[in-house]
């Protein structure tokens, strides 16, 4: 179809919500986030992109690829 699901990746900085409180952890959530929420621990920021810091991952057929490896591969060849 075209499109794929990207997962983003969650900074937990001191300043951030606590998980059971917080868009970006519920955001999260939604996006396919592997690690399940922590209702205590601080949400802050919620990445999109190939910042070494906080990689994001293309998710096809239930297999996560870093974004950057993702971008680099050869597009799939052939018609749908």
């Amino acid at each position: 179809s075209g499109v794929v699901l990207v997962r983003p990746a969650v900074q937990k900085y001191a300043w951030g919500v606590p998980g059971s409180h917080s868009q970006v952890a519920e955001l999260a959530s939604l996006g396919g986030h592997p690690d399940p929420v922590q209702p205590d621990e601080p949400y802050a920021e919620l990445w999109m992109g190939a910042h070494p810091g906080g990689v994001n991952h293309v998710v096809e057929e239930g297999v996560a690829t870093p974004l950057p490896q993702w971008l680099a591969a050869p597009p799939p060849v052939g018609g749908a």
